[in-house]
């Protein structure tokens, strides 16, 4: 969605535009709906509930959007990360029996990494961790994120390459914790 476009998508709905919301809603649910899919392993249903409590939430603070800080779906992206935060600490405690932790322990390295990346994410600057999450988790273009974050391709790359290195530091201190290295 182009920026300006948007940005007046944004205004109106704040003014109370239902259509303009309804507009917004619906350019940017699968991008959310998939990136919270993603923060909560595949499953469909807490997905589903984060996603609408995303969008709640976006509605009753779409006041404080600010475009100058970066696009409206970075801008959704932020909230859905924090509604997810927020919806796993009140989930119960998942409780495993033998056969099931038996059955995971082939794949311990696996969602060992799995772990060490989401915790590497969650420790990085929040420019960083969304230019990331875009690229690779997203698959969205350089093109794509200098649209929707108004900057250059070539700020896109330069900020994708500290991001980068950030992550690579961050990863390996965490690794060099888990496994003594």
């Amino acid at each position: 969605m182009d920026a300006v476009y948007e940005s007046a998508l944004v205004e109106r709905a704040c003014g109370g535009d239902e259509r303009a919301w309804a507009v917004l809603f619906r350019g940017h649910f699968g991008p959310v709906y998939s990136f919270v899919l993603g923060l909560v392993r595949g499953r469909v249903d807490d997905a589903e509930e984060v996603t609408q409590q995303t969008f709640i939430t976006a509605a009753k603070k779409l006041h404080r959007f600010d475009s100058e800080r970066g696009g409206f779906r970075a801008w959704l992206f932020g909230i859905a990360r924090n509604c997810c935060r927020k919806h796993v600490s009140k989930r119960s405690p998942v409780v495993y029996d033998s056969q099931t932790v038996e059955a995971g322990a082939d794949r311990g390295d696996e969602f060992s990494h799995k772990r060490l990346v989401l915790e590497t994410l969650a420790r990085l600057p929040g420019h960083y961790r969304t230019v990331l999450e875009a690229k690779y988790f997203h698959k969205r273009s350089v093109a794509e994120l200098a649209a929707e974050m108004d900057a250059s391709e070539r700020a896109i790359e330069s900020r994708l390459t500290r991001a980068r290195e950030k992550f690579k530091s961050v990863y390996q201190g965490l690794a060099k914790e888990e496994f003594c290295i």
